[in-house]
């Protein structure tokens, strides 16, 4: 059982916790994503190598599985981007608005 002096303690670290920005930035969502950005390009990189060295050895298969690999890499990249527009709060959803009479296209 805790005395009050040690609740009113905890109830105070607790919100100091709440109202710490930068434990809160470091433990959100976006910085995980952000960490983990260079992934997918380290992963299409890889199969560019692993594709190059199978043009200069002259091995078929090297060159396929590089290619595959570089694939699945740019598609990771690809993906990731999409899923982060369709995300954004700023992205319109549904048709332009409709010009009015003589004002030229963007």
């Amino acid at each position: 059982m805790l005395s009050d002096r040690e609740r009113q303690k905890l109830a105070q670290i607790e919100q100091d916790l709440i109202d710490d920005r930068r434990l809160a930035d470091a433990l959100s969502d976006h910085a995980l994503r952000h960490r983990s950005r260079w992934l997918p390009a380290a992963v299409a990189g890889f199969g560019i190598v692993v594709l190059v060295l199978g043009l200069f050895c002259a091995d078929g298969p090297l060159v396929l599985q590089g290619m595959a690999v570089a694939g699945v890499g740019f598609g990771w990249r690809w993906w990731r981007a999409r899923r982060a527009s369709a995300r954004s709060p700023g992205r319109a959803s549904g048709p332009s608005p409709a010009r009015p009479a003589g004002h030229p296209p963007l």
